[in-house]
């Protein structure tokens, strides 16, 4: 009987430090401090290099409805070997900016620029930044790795979001 106690609880133990002590120290170890980064230009966007292996056209994004973006890149990329979800728009106006990023979170914000993260640890993770009329979405995978990316896409773009 003690042994089964033992068992039992030895389990619920190895379940809690799986599922709420791990990513509660690797999202404090990795995760981005305070800032995020846009693109100024859609030259940024072609300077990162992406490895887009299969691109989307615009109805594949449920998001932006019937919005009408100026320019556009819908894909699936690879980065260090992990697939992600990138969609990146250029608008008219911020206020269509402001809507991509409300369609998103369902959050309203009274601001030219923002950000919203959101996912778990393990899977399904997901950004949404602005500013001004740009705006960009990245869904994907293991935390660890789409926090790389996120880290590669900051150094990468001049425009900062203080958080």
């Amino acid at each position: 009987m003690k042994r089964k106690k033992f068992i039992c609880i030895s389990s619920i133990i190895i379940v809690i430090i799986i599922f709420f002590v791990v990513p509660v120290i690797g999202i404090t170890n990795n995760g981005v401090k305070g800032d995020y980064y846009i693109f100024n230009s859609f030259g940024e966007i072609d300077s990162l290099n992406l490895n887009y292996t299969k691109t989307h056209d615009r109805s594949k994004d449920k998001y932006l409805k019937d919005m009408k973006p100026i320019n556009s890149y819908l894909g699936e990329i690879e980065f260090q070997g992990k697939d992600f979800t990138f969609f990146v728009y250029e608008f008219s106006s911020v206020i269509d900016a402001k809507q991509y990023f409300k369609n998103i979170t369902g959050k309203n914000i009274d601001r030219d620029s923002g950000f919203s993260e959101s996912g778990n640890y393990y899977f399904s993770n997901r950004t949404i930044v602005y500013k001004d009329n740009k705006a960009y979405y990245i869904r994907g995978g293991y935390y660890k790795d789409y926090i790389r990316l996120i880290k590669f896409i900051n150094n990468s773009f001049s425009d900062s979001i203080k958080g």
